[in-house]
């Protein structure tokens, strides 16, 4: 059920909404790949904060994805979906059905992240057409400026190119999150995540032996 290549993700420090608009993306969450419906729907119920489905690696389809909102209850955790790329209406669909949030993946520069911030939000933020899907099984809709205002727009850096421009992307207004993708990223990068797991391990024991020797040289209460 959780994904093999799931992502590290971080609060945008760069956008003035994220303390607030990446609630939906706060706490401990569940990432399903294949789960079944009533799984997705347990589960969403089982404590986490929030649930994501997703519909880049997973098997879940526009059917899917809608009779997973349509079973959700005002007990569920808040809805995220991964959604496949920058795609214009996959992302407008993720919104519609109900979910908090959507992850986008594979952003290498800041032109694609604003792409994803305008099929986020609703005018004058973005460019999201007005189509709700909620009220007709009976859940609530949102004015615009409500949409706009409880919308987690997140974004995944997954290669070189895109960490050389991490900065610009995290300035673009509307980015609320970052997520790494550690396969994709570190593969681009020539390496592997145990190799940068090691390394990182290897950094970090190098460091403590240099604080080591450092307080054998200067000695105790000096």
């Amino acid at each position: 059920m959780p994904d093999t290549d799931s992502p590290y993700g971080s609060t945008n420090p760069a956008s003035p909404r994220s303390a607030g608009a990446a609630g939906g993306l706060q706490g401990r969450g569940v990432w399903c790949v294949d789960a079944s419906t009533s799984m997705v729907t347990a589960l969403a119920a089982a404590g986490f904060d929030w649930v994501c489905v997703d519909l880049q690696h997973g098997r879940y389809g526009r059917a899917e994805l809608i009779d997973i909102a349509r079973a959700r209850t005002a007990r569920s955790a808040p809805l995220v979906v991964r959604v496949p790329s920058v795609e214009f209406t996959t992302i407008g669909l993720a919104l519609d059905v109900g979910a908090t949030a959507v992850i986008v993946p594979q952003i290498d520069t800041a032109e694609q992240a604003a792409q994803a911030v305008e099929a986020t939000f609703y005018p004058p933020r973005g460019r999201r057409s007005f189509g709700q899907l909620q009220p007709s099984w009976g859940a609530p809709a949102l004015d615009a400026a409500a949409g706009n205002q409880q919308t987690t727009c997140a974004v995944m850096i997954e290669s070189a190119t895109a960490l050389a421009n991490v900065d610009a992307i995290a300035a673009v207004p509307g980015i609320d999150m970052l997520f790494i993708g550690p396969h994709d990223l570190t593969r681009s990068l020539g390496s592997s995540v145990d190799a940068a797991l090691d390394e990182a391990q290897g950094s970090d024991q190098r460091e403590e032996q240099i604080r080591c020797d450092r307080c054998r040289r200067v000695g105790p209460g000096r």
